[in-house]
């Protein structure tokens, strides 16, 4: 009876070993990329996105910048399997004026959470246009207006918009004063 207990234990001990022996750390650009686009460093963020995400990642930091972002506990993980260029990022925040902040606590059920994809550049890491920033994060309550979501076009889409919406319009009021 004590062998099979003996075994249950060491089993219980050796597989949380091998686990972590296994797992990987996130990227530390992910780290890096996160904090700076919360603290509005659009520059230093820039800096860590690829080229194709460096416009999106500007507008998110002066999102961030304009809620006045901090004291942030954050805890970064790998993505599903052990994949290094997706990093899931928890924890939570501050945010808001300085004496009536609001805390924010990034996870997935309140569509808070940040999931960083990376591809790698060189030596490195630059953050993509894969990444997510939850969209309830994008509105904070109390904070400044959310930046845009971006489009495929969003130069064509506006143009579009701002023409045919005035053409409807006069449409309208040309076929009811008739």
């Amino acid at each position: 009876m004590k062998k099979p207990f003996g075994l249950v234990l060491l089993a219980l001990l050796a597989v949380p070993l091998l686990l972590m022996g296994c797992s990987s750390e996130p990227p530390e650009e992910a780290k890096d990329y996160v904090e700076a686009l919360l603290g509005g460093d659009a520059g230093a963020a820039q800096q860590i996105a690829c080229e194709s995400f460096q416009g999106r990642t500007g507008e998110l930091a002066a999102y961030f910048s304009q809620n006045n972002v901090r004291d942030w506990d954050l805890k970064y993980d790998v993505g599903k399997g052990g994949r290094q260029e997706e990093t899931i990022v928890t924890g939570a925040f501050t945010y808001g004026p300085e004496d009536a902040g609001r805390e924010i606590k990034l996870q997935e059920k309140d569509k808070t959470r940040i999931v960083v994809w990376m591809d790698e550049r060189g030596d490195g890491w630059c953050v993509n246009e894969k990444t997510i920033v939850g969209e309830n994060l994008l509105a904070l309550r109390g904070g400044s207006a959310a930046p845009a979501v971006e489009s495929e076009t969003p130069a064509e889409e506006a143009t579009e918009a701002a023409t045919e919406e005035p053409t409807e319009a006069a449409t309208e009021e040309a076929g009811g004063a008739g």
